[in-house]
């Protein structure tokens, strides 16, 4: 067994151990006054704040516990967070099973003290990994406040939390690989553009905070929008595509070769990609002769003008918004990597038609290998 195994196991035996004392307390004060069970209450108050002056004494080792944005996938729960949860899961099961057989609170102030942990990743996750450890009317208790939150995600998924002042001049963040015709008409109504591309650094909070950014706008941007940023003010792309067909980078490539709708879509930015709300979308039809190139900038000419019309109803809070309709389809850049010599051998100037079937029998010949 090794020492975070130990660990472990010890905060589970301490559980038992505590749930066990607990109700012990309770049928030997049975028929004490009020009093005693009133103090019994305020001890458990007590250790509960005991449990949050850790995360105050050791901001480095438990800074992340109750962070909503931390990505566990790419910065790993460490041993410490996990005891610490895992210790908190255990406070609040002896406060659960005190609450029910003394009837000093009402229980629904813990399962809401649960549901607003339990919006946090690093809690979140430890408690799915520990959960066959509890009690099952202690994981019932706990499911309830699960249900809580996935109303509450259901509420966010539909409405906006973040509203700007239409009334006052905004500052605007413009992620765009073409950021001229964009900026000159986010300008003439007044607005201040602060401009970044793939080159520069990624988007945080911090930056948006720093900058006092209102509104962000992507057109043509290659890096992933942080649910910190999207979260915190509204967030827009132009997107190349009519969504919900090909979703992901180069729309217009997968147009063609699936034959699908061609056309250009304004939507919100959520957690997946290219799924969120709409706000416009125009589809196109393409005059011969066509190239992937011309059909390439033409597809950009069309976003731009589209943007051009959204965006005074956008800035006025008028514009329209609905979900997306369902199926569709997404690629990602790895998609298109049996293609890459096709692009170098002058690919981009074939006619469509030709482009299209020898990029098939490209696609074709990795699929069966």
């Amino acid at each position: 067994m090794t020492l975070d195994d130990a660990k472990t196991l010890g905060i589970i035996v301490g559980l038992i151990i505590s749930s066990i004392a607990l109700l012990l307390n309770f049928f030997s004060t049975i028929r004490s006054i009020r009093g005693q069970k009133i103090s019994n209450y305020q001890e458990i108050v007590k250790s509960h704040r005991d449990i949050w002056k850790l995360t105050l004494q050791d901001p480095t080792s438990y800074g992340r516990l109750f962070d909503l944005d931390v990505d566990v996938s790419t910065n790993p729960i460490t041993q410490q967070e996990r005891t610490f949860s895992q210790l908190l899961f255990l406070h609040m099961t002896a406060a659960y099973t005190f609450l029910k057989y003394s009837h000093m609170q009402p229980i629904e102030k813990l399962e809401m003290d649960f549901y607003e942990v339990l919006l946090t990743p690093i809690p979140r996750l430890v408690w799915s990994e520990s959960r066959k450890y509890y009690n099952s009317d202690f994981r019932f208790f706990v499911e309830k406040a699960n249900k809580r939150r996935g109303l509450r995600r259901m509420i966010e998924r539909f409405t906006s939390d973040v509203q700007p002042d239409y009334t006052k001049p905004w500052n605007v963040l413009l992620l765009a690989a073409f950021p001229d015709d964009l900026k000159s008409v986010i300008e003439r109504l007044g607005d201040i553009t602060i401009c970044r591309s793939d080159t520069d650094e990624e988007i945080t909070k911090s930056f948006i905070r720093e900058n006092n950014i209102n509104f962000v706008v992507s057109f043509g941007y290659g890096k992933l929008i942080r649910k910190e940023v999207f979260s915190r003010v509204p967030c827009i792309n132009i997107h190349g595509g009519y969504l919900p067909w090909n979703r992901g980078p180069n729309p217009n490539l997968w147009a063609w070769m699936d034959d699908t709708k061609k056309g250009v879509s304004i939507h919100y930015i959520d957690g997946g990609i290219d799924t969120g709300d709409l706000i416009a979308q125009k589809e196109i039809q393409f005059e011969p002769p066509i190239t992937l190139e011309s059909a390439f900038d033409t597809t950009v000419k069309e976003c731009k003008e589209l943007f051009c019309e959204e965006w005074p109803k956008i800035r006025s809070g008028t514009a329209t918004r609905f979900p997306q309709s369902s199926g569709g389809s997404i690629y990602t850049l790895k998609s298109q990597q049996p293609l890459d010599s096709l692009f170098d051998e002058g690919g981009l100037d074939m006619p469509i038609e030709q482009f299209r079937e020898t990029a098939l029998k490209l696609l074709n010949r990795v699929e069966i290998g």
